[in-house]
């Protein structure tokens, strides 16, 4: 599942994340009805929650509304191999050079900062990191208006599902043969 499957799951077993659904919605509801919510619970856009990110078994890179980041927990740092502080105060797509399978920028053609306001984020994607470094991320772009105040960053690695691609492929290869 996505990473907000993953939140989601975490929100329902467990009351001390009743914050986290407030910053990072639920994505089970309606537009109209997460935006109601949203405009009358937004907590301040300056601050991040208390919350421990390094809980989360996904990488979690939040950045400001200047576009800097503010949060990049532990699963980030073994994720992409980028050390948390000398990521943290740096401009996203600077820190996390993350690009496409053809080699684009992925910051430049997802321009969460400066692209069309009524997008709220990027879907689960295959990019890699300098060095060839395969990662799976997805991103959400949490605005107030049509200003974006974060971009809230899900990294996974990918080596768990090649290696279950493999087994599954050499199960296929092998019923096949006999």
């Amino acid at each position: 599942g996505s990473l907000a499957q993953v939140v989601n799951a975490a929100l329902a077993n467990q009351s001390r994340f009743d914050e986290m659904k407030e910053f990072f919605g639920d994505v089970g509801e309606g537009h109209a009805v997460r935006a109601e919510r949203q405009a009358s619970v937004r907590p301040s856009s300056e601050e991040p929650l208390d919350i421990d990110y390094d809980e989360f078994p996904d990488g979690v890179v939040i950045a400001d509304r200047h576009g800097r980041i503010v949060v990049f927990n532990r699963a980030a740092t073994r994720i992409t191999g980028i050390d948390a502080t000398s990521a943290l105060g740096r401009e996203l797509a600077d820190a996390l050079p993350l690009e496409d399978l053809e080699g684009r920028n992925w910051w430049r053609c997802t321009d969460p900062y400066g692209g069309l306001a009524i997008r709220t984020g990027q879907p689960e994607t295959h990019l890699l990191l300098p060095g060839g470094r395969d990662v799976l991320a997805t991103a959400r772009f949490v605005r107030e208006g049509r200003t974006v105040q974060r971009v809230i960053v899900g990294l996974r690695d990918t080596s768990a599902r090649a290696r279950a691609e493999r087994r599954h492929a050499d199960l296929i290869a092998t019923v096949a043969h006999e």
